[in-house]
């Protein structure tokens, strides 16, 4: 059965956002909140996360505009999908787990 989206009115978007709130925060800081990361998580983890963070946003498999629409059985398939490719790039904690062979 082909997927249906349900198309909702125009809603405007609640102001200030998070990351606007976040933002100005920050900003209000007497201190470097990059180098406070820096030294509570260390370099090596900062690199991960910007590593990670630059495959979510551009492979399409991490792509959650339609997971309101997707099955139980579509849900999981999805995550071992996902969990699959994380190994493969060396970002998941789980080193030396093995997935058996599954394409989507």
């Amino acid at each position: 059965m082909p997927k249906k989206q349900i198309k909702f009115p125009d809603l405007p978007l609640p102001q200030p956002s998070g990351s606007q709130i976040l933002a100005r925060e920050r900003s209000k800081a007497t201190f470097d909140s990059d180098e406070l990361a820096r030294y509570i998580h260390g370099d090596e983890y900062l690199d991960r996360q910007d590593r990670l963070l630059k495959i979510l946003e551009s492979e399409p498999l991490f792509n959650k505009s339609d997971v309101y629409y997707q099955g139980r059985d579509e849900k999981f398939r999805a995550s071992m999908a996902k969990a699959k490719r994380m190994i493969q790039v060396d970002t998941f904690p789980l080193r030396g787990f093995r997935l058996p062979a599954y394409s989507k």
